[in-house]
């Protein structure tokens, strides 16, 4: 591409590129079209000119006169067809240079990007990573040995990465309502929910009949309002690699838990979708039927404070 030609383009750059090329087509295509009009009246004009010569010298000079014109016209719109085409080519070659360098400054921007990360992390990351593995190795080895000095028969030892399987964060609150219970006799403790459906009511106190045979029951006075609240039953330890896996790049197992990638297949690419499904993987979809535990607190009581 000449720099002659170069000059008679728009500036091209990323953003105008598109519209640039096809505005100078599109006037290229209407130069063509031109051209083949001119060409038509060319024709005629030579036929015209061929019939005035027998019509006298006066006729066919001016018959001449509009064929000279119409080669005129001819030539200027064979010459704007050519030129619009260079201006084509032109623009879509500074169009793909202008590409070139938005690749190149997007490399070298990245490589300076992954540059000032690296020299920012790396020192504290190979420390850090060192002092976890040397913690992780050490308390394996002591929990090995403490599993070998009390035999089978003794109490669970826990490994050094169980925490890591279980799972994290308070329990999910589902319902919270108010409600007004029977207390147990003496207490501010209110009857559980299957002796609760069995007291009767009679006027302002409650009468919960003895199941054995010899009949009787008890007078029941008191009565309280608690918060029953219901949560979400905790879900099962997920697996969970090993730490000293879980430090190489990670992966997916089984379709939504992090795990590791082979050191074969650390590309670029395969990194990148990697890290990509991790981050955007879809949340696991709700159960149909919830599985629930249901707890009585005091007024006031905070989720926190629920036990099994």
């Amino acid at each position: 591409m000449s720099k002659s030609n170069l000059r008679t383009v728009p500036t091209i750059t990323l953003r105008n590129g598109a519209d640039v090329i096809a505005d100078l087509e599109s006037k290229h295509r209407a130069a063509e079209g031109g051209l083949a009009t001119a060409k038509a009246a060319l024709q005629a004009a030579t036929a015209k000119y061929e019939a005035a010569l027998g019509e006298g010298r006066d006729a066919a000079i001016a018959a001449r006169q509009v064929r000279t014109d119409a080669e005129v016209d001819l030539d200027i719109a064979r010459r704007a067809v050519e030129t619009l085409a260079r201006q084509v080519a032109d623009a879509h070659e500074a169009l793909r240079l202008a590409e070139i360098e938005h690749k190149r400054s997007e490399a070298e921007r990245l490589r300076s990007v992954f540059e000032e990360t690296a020299r920012r992390g790396l020192g504290v990351m190979s420390v850090e990573g060192r002092a976890i593995i040397r913690a992780w190795a050490e308390a394996e080895l002591a929990i090995q040995a403490a599993r070998q000095a009390q035999g089978a028969g003794g109490p669970h030892i826990p490994s050094a990465e169980e925490f890591r399987s279980v799972p994290r964060g308070h329990r999910k609150e589902i319902r919270r309502t108010r409600v007004t219970r029977w207390l147990r006799p003496g207490t501010r403790e209110p009857y559980p929910d299957a002796i609760e459906q069995m007291i009767v009511r009679k006027g302002d106190r409650g009468w919960l009949r003895n199941t054995s045979m010899t009949g009787g029951g008890q007078e029941i006075t008191e009565r309280g309002e608690f918060d029953r609240i219901t949560y979400a039953r905790p879900t099962s330890p997920i697996y969970m690699p090993l730490l000293i896996e879980s430090l190489c790049v990670p992966a997916l197992v089984g379709g939504q838990v992090p795990g590791w990638m082979p050191t074969e297949a650390l590309d670029p690419r395969t990194i990148l979708a990697r890290l990509a499904d991790l981050e955007h993987a879809p949340a696991p979809k709700e159960p149909e039927q919830e599985t629930v535990d249901v707890f009585v607190h005091p007024v006031g009581a905070e989720p926190a404070e629920a036990s099994d």
